[in-house]
């Protein structure tokens, strides 16, 4: 293929179906690589990282494991096959012995989709006797309990490993148990799209993994099952992140009794974010009693689960001086209409040391508008915000409709604000400029090009500013402008795509189509417009 023009290729392409034509394209750029290292040699031992996607068949493999033999200084390795490959190939093709393990043991990331016990083996054989960060897709059609079994029970040759993260397996209580006498020194374990193997529930019922090392543990898209056992069989005195996430927000809750169990030996827990049951008095009790002081989470509202009452719950609890973070997320609330703004921001002001708060709700005209006079209003200690998806307002017509909320003159300690596809109903940032005079951070993502369209900050000295406008992804063709004005003077900027193609140091004569947005500040360290860092 590198020995035929373009021309006949493109004639080649026409007759070739489009999957056809993506195994040309990975074809072709496999056949670059091999070609550049060929002929500059020296160059492989400045690759340190790598990353390959191709179709996982077993011949591949074996090109795959000589990789180190030719860049000696590898040490961070990525290996992604194509979604649409399931098919498992003869794996007695692929040969793992010692001398290939060797030229592994420099690895020190090793992440792998992997259909053919690769990572079990370069274990067995000692090739990940200096890797940190081990994490394996188990591949095939359906989850495989002998594939898990197979990574677990080589994990004591990965002396140095601190981070594991498994995806689309089957375990059972026995390898958690087994998982941590293997892998003693683990900080970050990560369980994704994972079932739970069944067992002799007799002879499990006695058995609790525990770990004095781990500090971070995420369930994402697990089974219920899966869920309940890990944190109902499980002990991590030391955790300080608990991440349980499911796939789809659905009627049915569980876990609590789990989750009432396992905050119990947690002590030093700081973040929690979970999705699988709301907070409730229960297992905030549990977390008082156990000691823990809790400095970020999330509360997910589930349905008829209103996050007013979890807020509650937590600001009639030891917890309400101790977080600094909180994200509010209404993307599966139903009962959208019955939001109480006032009653929220009243308990929010209650937190003392919060700092952050991101307030997330899905891309839907059904919610009410967020007033942002008032939520700033309330909580003047906030030194950052991001809200995400919301419409908000200013002088918001909230409690009472023939009353409408006088804009009091007042300045809050925010430093930071994103706002991403936010809809602005009024013109909120004169507000921002004057009730925020020590914002310094600044990201505004529009949800419609006709908001935002005069960001103006005359007096403001920011370390960043990030704006982007949806144009590129709608009208490809477009192009829009950007006057920037600053204590220097003012230029103007011509973006394609979120791409800089000019710059202007007069005004520019653009046609009807284009569009003008003007952006002023007193002075910015870093300005980011599109993907393009002026």
């Amino acid at each position: 293929m590198l020995q035929i023009c373009n021309e006949v290729l493109f004639q080649i392409f026409d007759y070739l179906t489009a999957s056809d034509k993506e195994i040309c394209i990975r074809v072709y750029e496999q056949l670059l690589f091999n070609k550049y290292f060929q002929e500059y040699k020296s160059r492989r031992n400045q690759v340190h990282r790598l990353r390959i996607s191709l179709y996982g068949n077993a011949s591949h493999v074996n090109g795959i494991l000589a990789l180190p033999e030719q860049f000696q200084h590898l040490r961070e390795f990525v290996y992604r096959h194509n979604k649409d490959d399931r098919n498992e190939s003869d794996i007695s093709k692929i040969v793992i012995d010692e001398r290939v393990a060797q030229h592994w043991q420099g690895i020190t990331t090793f992440h792998i989709d992997d259909k053919y016990l690769v990572s079990s083996k370069l274990l067995q054989y000692g090739g990940f006797c200096n890797l940190v960060e081990l994490g394996v897709r188990f591949g095939g059609s359906e989850r495989s309990e002998l594939k898990c079994n197979a990574l677990i029970q080589y994990l004591s040759n990965a002396p140095k490993l601190k981070i594991l993260n498994l995806d689309h397996g089957k375990m059972s209580i026995g390898h958690f148990y087994q998982l941590h006498c293997n892998a003693q020194q683990l900080e970050v374990l990560s369980f994704h799209d994972m079932d739970l193997a069944s067992r002799d529930v007799n002879k499990q019922e006695r058995l609790i993994a525990s770990s004095n090392t781990l500090t971070e543990l995420r369930l994402l898209q697990c089974s219920q099952e899966f869920n309940e056992s890990m944190l109902g069989r499980t002990e991590y005195s030391n955790l300080k992140i608990l991440q349980v996430h499911i796939s789809e927000i659905h009627d049915e809750k569980y876990g609590e009794d789990q989750l009432i169990e396992f905050v119990s030996h947690c002590q030093y827990l700081q973040n929690y974010d979970v999705s699988i049951y709301p907070i409730t008095p229960a297992i905030v009790k549990a977390m008082d009693a156990s000691g823990i002081k809790l400095k970020e989470l999330t509360i997910l509202s589930l349905y008829d689960m209103n996050p007013l009452n979890q807020v509650g719950c937590l600001r009639a609890s030891n917890q309400i001086c101790s977080i600094l973070k909180m994200t509010i997320d209404y993307s599966y609330y139903q009962k959208y209409k019955k939001i109480q703004f006032r009653k929220l921001f009243n308990h929010l002001k209650g937190f003392p040391n919060l700092k952050h708060l991101n307030m997330v709700v899905i891309s839907d005209n059904h919610f009410p508008s967020l007033p942002f006079d008032v939520l700033l209003t309330k909580c003047r200690n906030l030194e950052t915000l991001e809200l995400k998806y919301w419409r908000i307002q200013i002088g918001f017509k909230l409690f009472n409709r023939s009353v409408i909320i006088p804009r009091r003159k007042f300045t809050t300690k925010l430093k930071a604000l994103v706002l991403h596809e936010v809809i602005d109903s009024d013109n909120s940032i004169k507000f921002i400029s004057t009730t925020c005079p020590g914002l310094s951070k600044l990201t505004i993502f529009p949800k419609y090009n006709g908001y935002f369209p005069n960001i103006h900050f005359p007096n403001h000295n920011f370390a960043s500013i990030k704006v982007d406008r949806p144009d590129r992804s709608i009208y490809h063709s477009n192009a829009y402008y950007y006057q920037v004005t600053d204590e220097k003077g003012t230029k103007w900027y011509k973006m394609l795509n979120g791409i800089q193609e000019k710059t202007f140091e007069e005004f520019p004569t653009i046609s009807e189509k284009n569009r003008m947005f003007s952006l002023t500040y007193k002075n910015c360290t870093t300005l980011q417009l599109g993907d393009t860092y002026i």
